[in-house]
């Protein structure tokens, strides 16, 4: 295997390949029509692109599990050495609002291209939130990416984006929930998915954090226990089984739907680390890298695709991936031009000290 089968089997390259699979699942998901939460056979056509489409749902659970686990990762390296309880509160909250900077920082990138894009279509910016003192508060909770939380309209960062944020903020309690109670911790998590099932409400909103929040735990989970380890072991030559297992899952989601998808997102990260890794997977790897901006692009880049423009769907699909990786590979180029992340690094840096120095 590529990284060895060790305590540290899921590296930044495992990291950015089930990314690139989270964010490609998200793409053919939006593009495909489909009811994630209606199981296949309550569906108009069973068809295996159906299936696939529904199932991208997945990237959800995929991505705050990453999420999860990304952050445990810092938060382990960052607090290690503080012993005492009130520090440990204290450098919790400065660790929420230092990751929460790094994210906005790659979301005002994006917004900013997409306010450009519009005002270059002749739209004002503005008309996106209204009119009047109303569309001003609006702008400003959807640039500091609240928006949705907060029932206020947003751009182009949408549910997800809001639910982060607080998962972000909800971190350190998560961590210590799942440290103390381990199992217990993430049965209580996913009531909220029984609650769902309980309903059998196929058009229950299940789009807000509540319902993630499990995902995100089992993330901290993953990263805290060494099952990864243990199952890379276990399954290191078993190629075969890992795909039919994976080939399996996504093939029950289809009548189970949506509270069966960390299932198939963890059976997607055993496949990445049993299978893909043994390959190059460059492209993936590349998706992975652009995964973000992809994310916050592909529904507005959706609008100039819409039927009447491309009427096939796997071309919109394509057309989708190819132009919100050019765009995002231009974002780059434009931070590493302007030093951004310099900057943002040197904001960070100032907030925190602030922050040690009030606290």
């Amino acid at each position: 295997m590529g990284e060895g089968v060790n305590r540290e089997i899921f590296s930044k390259r495992d990291t950015n390949i089930v990314k690139g699979i989270a964010v490609l699942a998200m793409v053919f998901h939006h593009t495909y029509p489909n009811n994630p939460g209606l199981p296949i056979n309550y569906a108009e056509q069973g068809a295996f692109y159906l299936l696939l489409a529904e199932a991208g749902k997945v990237c959800v659970s995929l991505l705050t599990i990453l999420s999860g686990y990304g952050l445990t990762k810092s938060w382990n390296n960052e607090m290690s050495s503080i012993k005492s309880k009130k520090s440990r509160l204290i450098g919790g909250f400065i660790f929420s609002i230092e990751h929460y900077i790094q994210l906005l920082s790659m979301y005002w990138c994006v917004l900013l291209f997409c306010y450009m894009s519009r005002f270059i279509t002749g739209n004002t910016i503005m008309s996106i939130y209204g009119s009047g003192n109303k569309a001003v508060t609006a702008m400003i909770l959807d640039i500091l990416g609240i928006g949705y939380i907060l029932k206020s309209t947003t751009f182009v960062g949408g549910w997800y984006l809001s639910s982060i944020i607080l998962l972000y903020f909800l971190f350190p309690l998560l961590w210590l929930i799942v440290k103390k109670a381990s199992y217990v911790a993430l049965i209580i998590l996913y009531l909220p998915w029984v609650y769902y099932i309980c309903k059998q409400d196929y058009g229950m909103h299940t789009d807000w954090w509540l319902f993630y929040a499990f995902s995100f735990a089992f993330g901290i989970f993953l990263a805290e226990s060494n099952c990864l380890s243990d199952i890379a072991k276990r399954l290191k030559n078993r190629q075969v089984i890992v795909i039919v297992m994976l080939i399996s899952l996504i093939f029950i989601r289809g009548y189970i739907a949506l509270p069966f998808d960390n299932a198939v997102a963890f059976a997607i990260i055993i496949f990445e680390i049993i299978v893909i890794n043994r390959q190059k997977a460059g492209f993936l790897n590349e998706i992975g890298i652009h995964s973000a901006h992809i994310w916050l692009l592909h529904t507005f880049i959706g609008t100039f695709t819409k039927e009447d423009v491309i009427n096939n769907h796997f071309l919109r699909f394509i057309f989708r991936v190819i132009v919100c990786s050019a765009i995002s590979m231009f974002i780059n180029r434009v931070k590493e031009g302007t030093n951004y992340n310099s900057m943002v690094k040197k904001f960070r840096k100032t907030v925190v000290d602030c922050l040690h120095s009030g606290l």
